[in-house]
């Protein structure tokens, strides 16, 4: 049965691979998902480890979870971060357009 393992047997079968881990056919142990990475139990491939959504200031790549930049913001599972308005600027890891402010340097030019 593909999410289980035989860890030991007992009169109903065999045990089930926990969270974040996962077994294919005739697995004798459940193996651990990548570094960063999580599943739901009974997962049957590496495939089936995903990463977690990411915190609010933060957007998914390929490699797991990055900071947004300067003068970006993002919420909580944001595949990208948003630029903030023109003139406004925030830092590194900002959380929402609240982060954006007015760049003091841009109104005294004007």
């Amino acid at each position: 049965m593909l999410g289980w393992h035989i860890d030991y047997m007992t009169e109903n079968g065999c045990v089930q691979c926990g969270e974040n881990t996962y077994s294919g056919a005739g697995a004798s142990e459940c193996t651990n998902c990548p570094d960063g990475m999580i599943s739901a139990a009974g997962s049957s491939s590496e495939a089936d480890c995903s990463y977690d959504l990411c915190s609010a200031g933060d957007y998914m790549t390929e490699n797991g979870c990055k900071q947004c930049g300067e003068n970006t913001y993002s919420g909580a599972g944001a595949s990208s971060c948003t630029s903030c308005a023109n003139g406004k600027i925030s830092a590194a890891g900002s959380t929402s357009e609240a982060d954006c402010v007015l760049n003091v340097q841009t109104v005294l030019m004007v």
